[in-house]
């Protein structure tokens, strides 16, 4: 992954928004084989849910992605409406869910040592 362009420095409230989106990339991607899994329609209609409530932050990592040759969020979520119709479509679908997941979790990463957030405090020891 070429990250060439600066990440910003994400709240803690961005980077949990982030965190829901990864959680949703991971779930459909691992199930996408299985697509009858409740597991897997739950993070199905997570997404629209995402799309509208952090539609601004979603268009961040768009631009972010787009800037950096990666997978962009946005644009996967939207091809995630539409069930693929086979088995080399569902394989993309999920190599493209992996490399978001793994795009946005650099982000969050690289998005600063210390978390920029005047709602809240992050511990180090807090795990999701």
């Amino acid at each position: 992954m070429n990250v060439a362009t600066a990440i910003p420095q994400f709240t803690a409230t961005q980077i949990e928004r982030l965190a829901v989106i990864i959680k949703c990339f991971s779930v459909i991607g691992s199930q996408l084989l299985f697509q009858k899994s409740q597991l897997y329609q739950i993070a199905c209609a997570n997404l629209p849910k995402f799309r509208s409530n952090d539609k601004e932050l979603l268009e961040t990592a768009h631009s972010l992605a787009l800037k950096n040759g990666a997978i962009s969020p946005l644009r996967l979520s939207e091809d995630l409406e539409r069930s693929p119709t086979d088995t080399v479509q569902a394989i993309v679908l999920a190599q493209r869910c992996l490399l978001a997941t793994a795009f946005l979790s650099h982000c969050i990463a690289m998005s600063g040592k210390q978390v920029s957030s005047p709602e809240m405090g992050v511990s180090d020891a807090r795990v999701h």
